[in-house]
């Protein structure tokens, strides 16, 4: 047992410190964040008792799938291979190592366009895998999910408030360059603002689902009956709990709106109306939406208090000239396709979007694009279209078997970490659309550990309705 806590608390810092730590994005972060990885998967094996689970087949499918191709894109290929694969690979790679970016020795030997980025990425993608695995294990445990998720919550919370002080101008921006440290925006300690809007999306829903843990665990069966229904509510000792969180909800999109990314808006709003259907889904309530109303005016009300007027001038370059036309996000993707299109069946080399992306940008812009500001299709260029369509299937399972698991589970507790995890998985993948959150390390870590905790969940789940179907008379009359 202890050495579990251990285990946990280990997961957690490695966590924190990859997103205090600017995101991980620096290459001395990225480095320590995978070796604590590593070494938690180490102790794991170690502490954690191995369980037999036949749910984890199509985990393991998953990852092999996100660690075997980018092995292929490393391993020499003849020429005549390469032709079959992509037509037009020799031709691209001649311009590619007209750049100096690539050595000619790796000219026609492997479908990766520069291996050493691939390699830097895969050993990324195996910390995550780590990270994913022992999860796994310590999470379907419900007081493990609960420490988690206090501990995610506090780390959102000081990552907003550092946040809304860089809007206050009271702190200094330390990635701009000097005379600019002020600015009214807020980032947290991530580098690029929309990234410190998409983990504060990721942790949004984890403070809403341990709200609603707590109100159908402990609040409404004390206040189930109409005589002093509301003194009841207001006088149950869990109440201030309650509106500690809902108060950490609204904080957290404060500090999102005043990020001032738009994706991050939009896709909040989007899982505030996710969250709210799928719990009237599971309850048949209608007031659950009227509250979600209530909840977005209350937080809108304070941001219009604080000052939302440089938020809502951005969002009307939406349609000015320097809206979204003008960012190039429409013409990236349409050039991301015609790279999809050439290298279809293992794509460019995981982590060699940047570089592929070169001899296919066509936007009349003095700008470089290390993105394709479009997750899904950035994996799918650098992984090829078997390999990125199977990955964004499995994603998108895991969220439809997460809200399954939701309404038909009978536990609260399960049901409230499959709604954190699957409203904290949407709301990425919706800002992923229009931007790259899925490409920082932190981000990614935090997204694993949310597919984590519905893996985790779902096994939970199977394995109590097999022991209540062994424990069941009627069954055993049956047979």
């Amino acid at each position: 047992m202890i050495g579990r806590r251990i285990l946990e608390g280990w997961l957690f810092l490695t966590i924190a410190f990859a997103v205090i730590a600017f995101g991980a994005t620096p290459a001395w972060a990225r480095s320590v964040f995978s070796m604590a990885a590593f070494i938690a998967a180490i102790a794991a094996l170690w502490i954690c008792r191995r369980r037999p689970d036949p749910s984890r087949m199509p985990v393991l499918v998953a990852w092999s799938i996100l660690l075997i191709v980018p092995l292929l894109q490393l391993t020499p290929l003849p020429a005549a291979v390469q032709q079959v694969i992509s037509p037009v690979h020799a031709q691209f790679m001649s311009r590619v190592q007209a750049t100096g970016l690539v050595d000619s020795r790796a000219l026609h030997t492997a479908a990766s366009i520069f291996p050493g980025r691939t390699v830097e990425q895969l050993l990324l993608f195996a910390a995550l895998a780590a990270v994913f695995w022992v999860g796994r294990e310590l999470l379907r445990d419900a007081g493990a999910r609960c420490r988690l998720g206090i501990g995610l919550i506090v780390l959102a919370s000081g990552e907003t408030c550092f946040g809304l002080f860089q809007y206050l101008g009271k702190i200094p921006h330390v990635f701009l360059a000097p005379g600019r440290e002020v600015a009214e925006v807020a980032s947290g300690t991530y580098i690029n603002r929309n990234h410190f809007a998409g983990f504060l999306e990721m942790a949004f829903p984890v403070v809403i689902a341990m709200a609603y843990g707590l109100f159908y665990s402990r609040i409404r069966p004390a206040i189930d009956t109409y005589s002093g229904r509301w003194r009841k509510l207001f006088t149950h000792p869990r109440t201030p709990v309650f509106t500690l969180l809902l108060f950490a909800g609204a904080w957290l999109c404060l500090g999102l709106i005043f990020s001032m990314s738009r994706g991050g808006i939009l896709a909040m709003l989007l899982t505030v109306a996710f969250l709210s259907v799928l719990t009237a889904m599971r309850h048949s309530r209608r007031r659950i939406q009227l509250v979600a109303l209530l909840f977005v005016l209350l937080v809108g009300g304070y941001a219009v208090w604080l000052g939302l007027d440089p938020v809502l001038t951005r969002f009307e370059k939406i349609m000015a000239e320097e809206g979204v036309m003008a960012e190039g996000r429409l013409p990236v993707w349409k050039d991301t396709v015609d790279l999809i299109r050439d290298f279809p069946l293992l794509g460019v080399g995981l982590g060699n979007y940047r570089y592929a992306f070169l001899s296919y940008n066509e936007t009349p812009m003095n700008v470089v694009y290390d993105h394709a500001h479009n997750d899904f299709l950035q994996y799918t260029a650098e992984l090829g279209i078997p390999a990125g369509f199977t990955l964004i299937a499995f994603v998108l399972a895991a969220v439809f078997f997460a809200c399954r698991g939701f309404i038909r589970s009978p536990s609260v507790s399960r049901q409230a970490a499959l709604l954190g995890a699957a409203g904290g998985v949407f709301s990425i993948l919706a800002h992923s659309v229009t931007d790259f959150n899925l490409q920082i390390p932190a981000n990614m870590a935090i997204f694993t550990m949310l597919l984590a905790v519905i893996s985790a969940v779902l096994a939970e789940e199977r394995a109590a309705e097999e022991s209540a179907l062994a424990d069941d008379p009627a069954v055993d009359e049956e047979l």
